[in-house]
């Protein structure tokens, strides 16, 4: 019964259902709760163990860890990261928060190698999540890597409500500050927004339009991946392989030779997002529902300690930049979200709070630019850079 299609159009429709529910939910279920939900049903039930190779998206799985982290690398934009720096230092010092108590507190009530597991997802994304899974079975605790990914998956049950109500009370003090000074909306609207850069022309810009066809920055990608590897293996891998790769990423893209988002560019990011996240759930394949039970209740417990550390490290260092309680906790907060779940809940929080289209605009540009910028430091880039690290400590 089981081939290569029948695997694939399963995995497949797996992650579609993960997919719609998530986007009927408002992303309050999130999609890999989801997905992690129908996978554990289904290897305890009728999804053969090895489901992942059966289908192919195993293989397919390796070749996107390495074209990810290039495409996490490349939209690492130097410029804004200084415009925002206050925003930046906030972040890192809530990523800071998180070590600080998960490897503490988290290693005296739930020991070493669980609280080093826990610290790297806990920073960010899916991405910190998989090289802690990959360096757990590398040492053979593959149960311990499992951690990681549960950790990843629950992450937005704490996240999402608790950064709804901080950005909520920072939208309700906003505009009572505006309804008591009108003023600011005009100089907000009158501040030029004109001073646009005359920059140099990158190196991609001059390929010809005919030529870049996503085989093309296939192409592109799997040199630079290439090149990776060869960086690594010469440091005899003193530095993590994914710590190299994104390091590629943003010097291609610092030195113009490739845009921002180019696994979108090549029309492969469907397939290659699908084999990523699928290959997210082979941890699961030899877990039973009593070993889930035990790893929630863990979970739970890492999750409260980090937002603690958030909350104790982000919010003085947010206040001393002129950010509210509210702002600076939410700013921290992107550990947990990251986008566009962040996006849609600035939104959310602006149209429960504004009443005027002037109103929105100005909570908008007050709010939104700071949560994205949280996020592509804290889940694009430094969770990723933390797992690195993390990794060789098991």
């Amino acid at each position: 019964m089981w081939d290569i299609s029948t695997g694939f159009a399963v995995i497949a429709i797996i992650m579609l259902v993960g997919e719609i529910i998530s986007s009927k939910t408002g992303g309050k279920l999130p999609q890999m709760f989801i997905v992690a939900t129908l996978f554990l049903f289904g290897y305890w039930t009728f999804l053969p163990k090895d489901i992942l190779t059966i289908s192919g998206l195993s293989v397919v799985a390796e070749i996107c860890k390495i074209f990810i982290l290039i495409h996490v690398g490349s939209m690492f934009n130097v410029k804004s990261l200084i415009k925002d720096w206050r925003v930046v230092v906030t972040t890192l010092c809530a990523i800071v928060g998180i070590l600080a108590l998960v490897l503490t507190i988290g290693t005296v009530i739930f020991g070493k190698d669980m609280a080093i597991i826990a610290a790297a997802p806990l920073t960010g994304g899916g991405m910190a999540a998989m090289i802690m899974n990959e360096g757990a079975i590398a040492i053979g605790k593959s149960a311990l890597g499992v951690v990681a990914f549960v950790i990843f998956i629950m992450q937005g049950f704490v996240g999402f409500p608790v950064t709804a109500f901080f950005l909520r009370k920072e939208g309700e003090r906003l505009v009572e500050e505006i309804r008591n000074n009108p003023n600011l909306i005009k100089e907000s609207s009158t501040k030029s927004e004109g001073e646009q850069a005359t920059s140099k022309k990158k190196i991609y810009e001059y390929v010809p339009t005919k030529i870049c066809t996503p085989t093309y920055y296939l192409t592109v990608m799997g040199v630079l991946g290439c090149l990776g590897l060869i960086i690594f293996k010469l440091l005899n891998g003193a530095i993590d392989r994914s710590i190299v790769m994104i390091i590629v990423g943003v010097a291609a893209s610092q030195f113009g030779l490739i845009p921002p988002n180019p696994m979108n560019k090549s029309d492969s990011a469907g397939i290659l997002n699908l084999a990523l996240f699928a290959s997210f759930m082979s941890g699961f394949a030899d877990t039973t529902p009593a070993s889930i039970g035990q790893m929630v209740i863990v979970v739970f417990g890492l999750l409260i300690i980090a937002t603690v550390g958030i909350l104790l490290f982000s919010i003085p260092v947010g206040k001393k930049f002129g950010y509210s309680t509210w702002m600076a906790s939410a700013i921290g907060l992107n550990c947990f979200l990251g986008f566009p779940y962040n996006y849609n809940l600035t939104n959310e929080a602006v149209d429960v709070v504004a009443k005027t289209e002037e109103e929105k605009t100005y909570l908008t540009e007050q709010m939104l630019p700071k949560m994205i910028i949280g996020s592509v430091v804290a889940v694009t880039l430094v969770s990723c850079i933390v797992a690195g690290v993390l990794v060789k400590m098991l």
